[in-house]
């Protein structure tokens, strides 16, 4: 399949979503043989109120008779276009938005399934241009599928220990890149007490969000093939 889609039509095949997202066992050990990054496996409805929300919009690994392999589902975002979900009827906006609501609050993976020639038609061009501009001032990072599926393959061979002091003074994150390739980005949530601040060693923070009781540190670093390295953070 990947040979054919390269020779005849220059497509260097990444990835596979099945129709009306039906598969089997069998897809995944052909997608797995073929050395296919990811399979887009299922569509989940737009978050409405406690419903959709944390925990569904996540990579898997795909497992074959009990063994992992090296294949990763992804899950698409609905409503698509001309598909409407009752709750939300034609405000597709208002459903993307509640998506990426979702998403931001909860630390998931956004992917929309937009079709192009309907993207293209003026009752849908505008809603989905805002939809993206909304995604950009809460933060999104746009990428790809595959990127998605890639990083989170790498990261099936990162090991991290974490230990720290009775007082919380000192946290060390020992992490080890057992990939022969470089991974980066690689990113830790770290939660201390609201009133502390910490100083980051051999990281950089990427993200802090404070509220009354506590504080998260997100803090990333890059790893070279094999490289191990000891995040330390250190209260002020």
């Amino acid at each position: 399949m990947v040979e054919n889609a390269l020779k005849c039509y220059k497509i260097d095949l990444k990835g596979f979503m099945p129709e009306g997202f039906r598969y089997n066992l069998s897809t995944v050990r052909i997608l797995n043989e073929q050395n296919l990054t990811f399979m887009v496996s299922k569509e989940v409805l737009p978050a409405f109120d406690i419903y959709y929300q944390e925990g569904l919009r996540r990579p898997q690994m795909a497992y074959y008779y009990g063994e992992k392999t090296n294949l990763v589902l992804l899950p698409a975002s609905g409503p698509e276009i001309s598909r409407p979900f009752y709750l939300y009827g034609e405000d597709y906006e208002g459903a993307w938005k509640a998506v990426i609501d979702s998403v931001i609050e909860n630390e998931d993976v956004c992917v929309f399934l937009w079709d192009s020639e309907k993207v293209n038609r003026a009752e849908y061009m505008t809603q989905v241009l805002n939809t993206i501009e909304y995604a950009r001032e809460k933060g999104a990072n746009f990428t790809t599928p595959y990127e998605i599926a890639k990083h989170f393959l790498l990261l099936q061979n990162v090991s991290a220990t974490v230990s720290g002091n009775d007082d919380g003074s000192k946290i060390t994150i020992s992490v080890k890149n057992g990939n022969k390739e470089a991974v980066h980005g690689v990113t830790f949530r770290v939660e201390v007490p609201g009133t502390a601040e910490y100083t980051v060693k051999n990281a950089k923070i990427s993200r802090k969000m404070r509220s009354w009781d506590k504080c998260v540190y997100y803090v990333s670093t890059d790893l070279e093939p094999g490289e191990m390295k000891d995040i330390v953070l250190e209260m002020r």
